[in-house]
C-alpha cells in the first residue's frame, strides 16, 4: 500500500492508494472543493463529465505540453525570420509561456517538451508529407533539422533534468512517438497544451490527444501563429472541441492543487 500526499487537497490530507493503480489521482481529485463548496458537474450515462478548464484540472492529473518551442520558430535568426515571417506574434507569447513554465514546475505536474525533428537530407518527410508542408509554409529552406541550432530548444526553456523530450516528425505530437504510453504510464488524464503554431501542431496535438480519451486545455494566450487571424481561426475550431483557457487560469488552477510536489512513502504493511 502508498500513501500520497494529496496535491489536489487544500488541506494536504494523505490518501491511500493501491500500488496496482497509478492513476489514483484522478480518484483523489473527485473529492475536490471550490471555496464555496463542491463543484457541480455534469454526469452523463453515469460517467463525470469535466467541462471548464478549472474542473479538468481540479479533478484531474495533468500534464503539460510544451510544443515546438524552438530557435527555428521563435527566433529571429532561425529558419523563419531569417526568410522574413513576423515573428511579432509568437515572440509576444514567450512572457506568459515562461511564466506557465515556471509555476508548472513548482507543481508535481510533468513537463514534456515536444521537439519538431526533420532528419538531415529530408530522411523522415514522405512525399506526400511534404506536398503538406511546401503548401502550408512559406519556408523553403529545410527547419528543425535534427542536430542543428535551430533545431534545439529556445534559451530559457530548455528541459530540466528529469524533463521528458518527445521528438516529433508530423504536426501532432502523438503520431509515431512514445507519447501516449509515456503519458499513460505516469497516470496523466489531461494535457495542457502550450507553444506553436496554433492552427498547425498544437491543433493536430490538442486534438489527437482529445482522440485518445485525455482532457485537452489550450493555453490561449501561450500559443500562437505568424499570422493573427490564423491564430484566431485555429482558437475557434479548438474551441468547439477541447478546453481553451488563459495562462492566469491555468496557473491559478494549478497553484490551488498546493504547490508542493506529492511526497510518497512506502508502506509494506
Amino acid at each position: 500500500m502508498t500513501w500520497w500526499i494529496n496535491p489536489l487537497s487544500r488541506d494536504s490530507s494523505w490518501v491511500k492508494i493501491p500500488n496496482s493503480r497509478k492513476d489514483g489521482f484522478g480518484e483523489a481529485g473527485r473529492q475536490c472543493r471550490t471555496e464555496s463548496g463542491p463543484l457541480e458537474m455534469k454526469n452523463i450515462n453515469g460517467k463525470t463529465v469535466l467541462e471548464t478548464a478549472e474542473e479538468i484540472l481540479a479533478h484531474t492529473r495533468p500534464a503539460l505540453l510544451m510544443v515546438d518551442v524552438s530557435n527555428d520558430f521563435y527566433h529571429s535568426e532561425g529558419a523563419f525570420g531569417r526568410t522574413g515571417q513576423d515573428l511579432t506574434k509568437l515572440q509576444d507569447t514567450l512572457e506568459p509561456l515562461g511564466t506557465l513554465l515556471t509555476a508548472v514546475r513548482e507543481t508535481a505536474v510533468s513537463v514534456v517538451h515536444i521537439q519538431n525533428t526533420v532528419l538531415p537530407d529530408g530522411g523522415s518527410d514522405s512525399a506526400a508529407f511534404l506536398r503538406f508542408k511546401t503548401s502550408a509554409s512559406t519556408v523553403e529552406t529545410p527547419y528543425s533539422v535534427e542536430g542543428t541550432w535551430g533545431w534545439d530548444f529556445l534559451s530559457g526553456f530548455e528541459p530540466h533534468p528529469g524533463e521528458l523530450v518527445v521528438q516529433k516528425y508530423r504536426p501532432s505530437a502523438f503520431v509515431g512517438t512514445d507519447l501516449e504510453n509515456l503519458l499513460r504510464e505516469a497516470g496523466v488524464e489531461t494535457v495542457v497544451v502550450a507553444g506553436c503554431v496554433t492552427e498547425g501542431c498544437v491543433q493536430a496535438t490538442a486534438v489527437d490527444a482529445l482522440f485518445r480519451d485525455l482532457y485537452t486545455v489550450v493555453v490561449e494566450d501561450s500559443v500562437a501563429s505568424f499570422q493573427e487571424s490564423l491564430h484566431n481561426e485555429g482558437i475557434r475550431f479548438l474551441e468547439r472541441r477541447v478546453a481553451v483557457a488563459s495562462s492566469d487560469v491555468v496557473c491559478g488552477a494549478l497553484a490551488s492543487k498546493g504547490l508542493e510536489r506529492p511526497k510518497v512513502i512506502v508502506d509494506d504493511r
